[in-house]
Formats: structure tokens, sequence, C-alpha cells
């Protein structure tokens, strides 16, 4: 219920996307299928009110062997998004993304890309991620509360995700961590507009609330 109603109140405020936490899956009290369920009705209402209909991201990291089965569910249960974390590995992303089944965005949450930062460059971990068929995917930016990564860095792990690559498909770049609505002409400026700008707490944290929060992105954005 309290994700539902944070999906509602950043919906009604203009939020094109939202996702779980990272660290969220099916956990005891938060069930990833009744969570979908809550989401959906929540987002009913949102789009009764609004027109649009937002993507809510649903988690369904798991072991490997499992994840096929969860996609399947939360798809007949109206899922229009899944997440994966990369610790799941690039071989069980494949396996989602290559299945004609499993016919949504499936964003790769990159964040346990982290501990092999001193052995791998972002850059080369985005492309192995576009490869195994990420439709979206975090990337670093200098500007956020955890700066990991040089700029050049940030904006190069970017365009590894949207430069022509063959036949292979573009992965959205998220910058993400820690960003707030002042950054959107930054990020915007360096990254282009085929981003996702993934806002977070930079929302969440709003002190008039949540959708307020959206609001304060959306005009930061048109601005």
């Amino acid at each position: 219920e309290q994700v539902a109603n944070q999906c509602y109140q950043t919906a009604i405020g203009g939020a094109d996307m939202m996702k779980d936490d990272e660290m969220t899956s099916d956990v005891s009290n938060c069930n990833y299928l009744d969570r979908l369920k809550a989401v959906n009705k929540a987002l009913d209402k949102a789009e009764k009110e609004t027109g649009k209909r937002p993507i809510y991201l649903l988690s369904i990291t798991h072991e490997p062997e499992k994840m096929k089965e969860r996609a399947y569910k939360a798809i007949d249960a109206g899922a229009n998004g899944l997440l994966v974390t990369y610790s799941a590995g690039l071989g069980a992303l494949r396996e989602l993304t290559e299945d004609p089944k499993i016919n949504v965005p499936v964003m790769l949450h990159a964040s346990h890309m982290i501990a092999s930062m001193k052995s791998v460059s972002w850059p080369v971990g985005a492309k192995l991620c576009r490869l195994c068929g990420a439709d979206l995917m975090l990337t670093p930016t200098m500007w956020s509360s955890i700066p990991m990564v040089s700029l050049e860095e940030g904006i190069r792990a970017s365009h590894m995700q949207l430069a022509p690559l063959g036949h292979i498909k573009p992965t959205f770049a998220m910058p993400c961590a820690g960003v707030y609505p002042g950054l959107a002409p930054i990020l915007i400026g360096e990254y282009g507009t085929d981003i996702v700008i993934p806002a977070g707490g930079g929302m969440l944290g709003h002190p008039d609330g949540y959708t307020a929060g959206a609001k304060s992105w959306q005009q930061a954005i048109a601005g």
C-alpha cells in the first residue's frame, strides 16, 4: 500500500516511470504480485485523472532459474515493465530479453556493478548489458551524490548505450544517484534527450510531498 501510494502521488504529478528499489523483490511483507496488484490499482486511478499510464518497473530479481516464471506471472498479472539487478547475472538478463513472451521493457539496475569498477570500466559494463538486451540501465554521472566516475567516463558510458551498434538496439541511459530538479538542464545538456532521469529521493524528498516533487521535475525539464 505504501508503494502504491507513492506511485499514485508521483503519477498525478507527471512521473512517466516508477521502479522498485533494487533491494526489493519478494519479501515477507511485500510479495511482488501483491505489490503489482496494489500499484496497478493506484495507476488505474491516476490514469483516469491524468490520461497517462506510467510504466511501473517491477523487480523480479531472484535465482536465475526462477526469474522467467516470475516474469511470466508478472506480465499475466498486468506488469508493463520489469526490473532486474546486475547481481542476477548477464546470462539471466539475456534469457529474459530474448524471450518473445516477455514483451515489456526490462530495466537493468546496475548498482551492483560498483564492485567491479576497479577492473572493468563503466562503458565496458554498459556495452555488455546492452548486448544482453537491457532496455534501460542506470548510468553514473559526475553530478550525482556519489560521483564514482569522471565526467568523461560517465558520458562515455551513456554514449556506449546509445551509439549505433549494428542491429543491436540502444539502451536508455539513466544518469542517477541523488540528482535533483536543478540538474535537469545540465543532464540534458550533456547526455541529450534520449535519457531517463531516475529522480528517486530528488522527487520523493520534496518538502511539499511526492506530487510536488514530480511536478518540479517536469517543470525543470520543460524549462
